[in-house]
């Protein structure tokens, strides 16, 4: 899931760059100092979760748990990817820095569509939300992987094999998110998970 140095145009990448810092500035702004111990938490689940990659169908796929990020952090997920993203470069030289802002605009997205997914849901009253919130998160960081991958000129088969390759993850991906959230549910750490709504 991770973008190297050299696969996409600098135009791409500079686009990137650009989004993901404004997206992390927004995600930032007014941060609290009562908020750094749970971003930092889930940072360092989001850094360890994706450091495990296992080779399938020509590519790699992994956990990125962006998902159970969106709802514990609201907002604040995005910046919570764009730390875990470039620590993952510096110290393991996972993706990119040229890329980092594309990286982390793939999971970042996935992590904000998992908050919203998560509260839309939740707020019908659906039991499901966590599986629901870890799903959409899942495809849309796969989605917009896909579709970086169609701008810079990869051939359609390559797209559609990345899809088809981290079907089983996304799949994966939600269900682990849901058990998670759904045990911190019935643990009575509703707190928790109702913290990330004024993020």
């Amino acid at each position: 899931m991770h973008l190297p140095d050299g696969l996409v145009s600098a135009p791409l990448a500079g686009a990137g760059l650009t989004v993901s810092a404004i997206l992390t500035v927004w995600a930032a702004r007014s941060l609290r100092a009562d908020e750094l111990p749970r971003l930092s938490m889930v940072t360092s689940a989001l850094f360890v979760g994706s450091l495990f990659h296992i080779p399938l169908m020509g590519t790699s796929v992994h956990f990125t748990l962006v998902g159970l990020a969106g709802i514990l952090l609201g907002r604040r997920s995005f910046l919570s990817v764009a730390v875990a993203v470039l620590f993952q470069f510096v110290f393991f030289r996972h993706g990119g820095l040229a890329v980092w802002g594309l990286n982390t605009l793939h999971m970042g997205l996935g992590a904000l569509a998992g908050a919203y997914a998560f509260a839309r849901f939740r707020g019908l009253g659906l039991r499901w939300a966590p599986f629901a919130a870890g799903w959409v998160s899942a495809v849309v960081k796969v989605g917009a992987f896909s579709g970086t991958l169609l701008l810079a000129d990869f051939p359609a088969a390559a797209a559609a094999t990345v899809l088809v390759a981290h079907g089983p993850v996304i799949a994966l991906e939600g269900l682990l998110i849901g058990l998670v959230v759904s045990g911190l549910q019935r643990a009575k750490a509703g707190d928790i998970i109702d913290a990330s709504k004024n993020r």
